[in-house]
């Protein structure tokens, strides 16, 4: 079972650069309570802007959130999905980064449909500007991002901003507002307010601790009956976690990263 399960949470090895392993913990949410499995080894490399190389190879799993509103459900599961984000260019100052659901994912073949555009890989540039990272949705037919839910709000501060095909995070550290990280959301409750800068300190995510990150949320299309989402990054790791969640449900998915 277990052997089965890990086929589908992770690529063929060949894909990722083989010359840096670094060990990873996976926990599965059965019934909303966390045992530990075994450990898969996937080879991969520091996420760091400035060393980014073509070829680089990182991965997300999918998780899904049972209600962001409630300030006593910290639930979710994890789905058995792996996003994979790859470096395949650079042009001048920006990296060609292709995002895409891998193959063995679970979503491939269950018949539940609770995900969307699950065959659709979506490309999108990085840079680094002034203290700040840039991603910029490359325009066509199939923009989009998987790891961003589609950046389908709208934001701004003097911090961080963003609109359907573009989001700029300030790599300054938040000093403001500290908050803690349990399960899929974070100990402050749902927040409301359009745009708020948080950040956390010392916690641990799929058996990997990070000493600090700014928690960037972005709640604006919730007034409307859209949907809010967080993202957890630093400067050493960049994005770490994503989540997006509607007002209506109160459920929400989210990408952890695994390395």
């Amino acid at each position: 079972m277990i052997a089965k399960l890990l086929t589908r949470l992770i690529p063929n090895t060949k894909e990722i650069k083989a010359a840096l392993c670094l060990t990873v913990l996976f926990f599965f949410l059965n019934s909303c309570q966390q045992s530990e499995i075994d450990q898969p080894v996937i080879p991969s490399v520091n996420m760091s802007l400035p060393d980014l190389e073509v070829g680089d190879v990182f991965f997300y799993i999918l998780l899904e959130g049972e209600s962001y509103i409630d300030q006593d459900n910290f639930n979710f599961k994890y789905t058995g999905d792996t996003l994979k984000v790859e470096v395949i260019g650079k042009e001048n100052d920006k990296y060609v980064v292709s995002e895409s659901i891998t193959l063995h994912s679970n979503m491939m073949e269950s018949e539940i449909n609770y995900y969307s555009n699950k065959n659709l890989v979506y490309s999108s540039y990085w840079s680094f500007r002034n203290n700040f990272l840039v991603l910029e949705i490359i325009v066509h037919e199939l923009s989009g991002s998987h790891l961003f839910f589609g950046l389908t709000t709208y934001y701004s501060t003097n911090y961080f901003s963003g609109q359907f095909d573009n989001i700029l995070l300030t790599l300054q550290e938040f000093n403001e507002n500290e908050v803690s990280i349990k399960g899929w959301k974070t100990t402050s409750g749902p927040l409301w307010d359009c745009t708020v800068g948080l950040f956390t300190k010392s916690f641990s995510l799929l058996g990997i601790h990070y000493e600090r990150a700014n928690v960037a949320v972005f709640n604006c299309a919730m007034n409307v009956d859209g949907n809010g989402q967080t993202y957890v990054y630093n400067r050493e790791n960049l994005i770490i976690r994503t989540s997006s969640y509607e007002e209506r449900s109160s459920k929400g998915l989210g990408w952890d990263r695994i390395k």
